[in-house]
């Protein structure tokens, strides 16, 4: 060995050994820089992805009552009455200050570039690799309330006979919508109903279905088989199923749902009104559990990131990243499995050969559910229709429901606990 070694071996172990405190000081300060590193990706990853989404403009009715005296009209902004389609919208609208609750419509419409043929479930896509134009299935409010932490969905059938915004035309309230424009079917609700509508989120079939897969499904309660023959929906044993992005929606737009009893098939004689039961609850499913993994699951959250901006889904130009972020922290709030669900009512009609629903806006349960969504509160004294006094008797889809939140639906759907 060289002199020199000798030297740089003696000064090596003349160097001071660190302490245990001094070993874990910097091995915290390296994994704070680590977590700074991610954390600043994850930023960065977010910020990207925002401004990839697929953004639509919102142009509301041109006569808006401010948020602290519904009968001072507040003038359309300048864009508002140069876009607005035809005559003024003259309809009261109620608006809540944002920060206190927002008014969010969720619409899914087809889209089925995604779906396979040979599928089971193909039937629930109206005709996999057929272009009939797109159609909205679910138009739905969501009503956030982060004061009071309380949360409520109103769904409009998409037969709903209105006036559509702009025009002396009476149509069903799904002629007004347009997947890039999403304007006239928000003013056709606002002029109709006098519910302002804060925000748009619209959905499609295919973003649904990888919704729904990155979340690793969703399990929905059966107390017996059930199935629809139009769709494919087939649950051969009772209890809790897990449901696949297909069969989900297989079941969410179940109109010809059956459910196996003492052997015999039984069916949900509601149609329509037993569907928008079902996909109210499985909204409430899917945002919880949306909800919950994004936050546990870095790898969902980004998973779920990626379908948002790779799949059709559709926000408005006005929602912001902070918007954003201040909902997700609303929903976390407010309790899923109490919401509230309603349908708007309305009467059966034959019109011009089509069979429409004409809606009822004078009754005390109409005008209590309307004037909830208009922001003027929620009335206790709500008239409520669950599963079990629906028009099919004592049947649900997991025994009589336990609703804590009051709704008028009918037909065939699980109760009010999301946990499954």
């Amino acid at each position: 060995m060289t002199t020199d070694t000798v030297a740089t071996a003696a000064g090596r172990s003349r160097r001071p050994r660190r302490t245990w405190k001094q070993r874990v000081v910097l091995s915290s300060g390296a994994v704070v820089a680590v977590l700074c590193l991610l954390s600043a990706s994850a930023v960065l990853y977010v910020r990207s992805w925002y401004s990839g989404l697929h953004r639509v403009k919102i142009v509301h009715a041109t006569s808006v009552p401010s948020a602290e005296d519904p009968s001072a009209t507040v003038p359309p902004t300048a864009a508002e009455a140069k876009d607005a389609p035809g005559p003024t919208v003259t309809s009261v609208l109620y608006v809540s200050p944002p920060s206190k609750a927002m008014n969010i419509l969720l619409t899914g419409s087809d889209g089925r570039s995604c779906i396979d043929p040979a599928s089971p479930y193909a039937g629930a896509f109206l005709g996999a690799g057929t272009n009939t134009g797109s159609r909205s299935d679910t138009i739905i409010v969501v009503r956030v309330e982060p004061a009071t932490k309380q949360l409520g969905l109103l769904s409009f059938p998409r037969d709903l006979w209105v006036t559509i915004a702009g025009t002396n035309r009476k149509d069903k309230i799904n002629a007004a919508f347009k997947p890039d424009d999403p304007s006239l079917l928000i003013q056709t609700i606002e002029a109709n109903f006098g519910i302002r509508i804060d925000h748009y989120v619209g959905v499609d079939f295919c973003a649904f279905k990888s919704m729904v897969d990155a979340v690793g499904g969703i399990s929905i309660p059966f107390e017996h088989p059930a199935r629809d023959l139009h769709t494919g929906l087939n649950v051969i044993d009772p209890g809790c199923h897990a449901m696949s992005g297909d069969e989900a929606l297989a079941y969410v737009r179940s109109r010809y749902y059956e459910y196996q009893l003492a052997g015999h098939w039984m069916t949900d004689g509601t149609s329509d009104y037993g569907r928008i039961a079902r996909q109210q609850d499985f909204v409430r499913r899917l945002v919880a559990k949306t909800l919950a993994a994004g936050v546990t699951n870095p790898l969902t959250a980004k998973h779920l990131l990626d379908v948002a901006k790779s799949s059709d889904v559709r926000i408005d130009d006005t929602l912001s990243l902070t918007d954003m972020i201040r909902l997700g922290n609303s929903l976390r709030d407010v309790g899923l499995q109490h919401a509230s669900s309603y349908r708007l009512e309305g009467q059966g009609r034959v019109i011009g050969g089509n069979d429409v629903i004409v809606p009822d806006l004078t009754s005390a349960p109409a005008q209590a559910i309307l004037a909830r969504f208009r922001g003027l509160g929620a009335p206790a004294a709500i008239v409520t229709t669950t599963a079990s006094e629906s028009l099919l008797g004592p049947t649900s889809l997991a025994g009589p429901p336990t609703t804590a939140g009051p709704t008028n639906n009918r037909g065939i759907y699980p109760p009010a606990d999301i946990s499954c």
